[in-house]
């Protein structure tokens, strides 16, 4: 049976760890800056143990404040997952390499669309405002 742990402590850290990284995160988010340029951050600041777990609690807090502000965009990486889960799971395990490429391809392509339809939607509101 899977150990339940606190996040941080599988990481090795204490709670002054965590406090530290979840108030970095924030203000990152406060001074609007990317999440690009918060793992930066990071990486100036952070090593080892600590900084995983900056990059994965960042990449947590970063999908939450995408999810609320791109729903459309969530919904479809939502469903994309759980098509994905639902693929492999029954996919017989001699032919799942096989599977995983397939669906490494079809995922690459329906990124590349949701990508193309993200910047249209920016040009569309840039255009509105000019």
């Amino acid at each position: 049976m899977m150990e339940i742990k606190a996040l941080h402590r599988s990481f090795g850290l204490e709670p002054k760890d965590m406090a530290e990284v979840i108030v970095d995160i924030v203000v990152g988010i406060c001074e609007r800056k990317s999440e690009v340029d918060v793992v930066r951050t990071f990486e100036k600041k952070y090593k080892g143990e600590k900084l995983k777990y900056a990059i994965l609690l960042a990449g947590k807090y970063f999908g939450m404040l995408a999810a609320i502000n791109f729903p459309y965009q969530a919904q479809s990486n939502y469903e994309r997952m759980i098509s994905v889960i639902s693929e492999i799971a029954y996919t017989p395990i001699e032919k799942r390499d096989e599977r995983c490429k397939e669906l490494i391809k079809r995922i690459t392509q329906e990124i590349e669309e949701d990508e193309r339809y993200i910047q249209q939607e920016e040009f569309e509101s840039k255009k509105d405002v000019v």
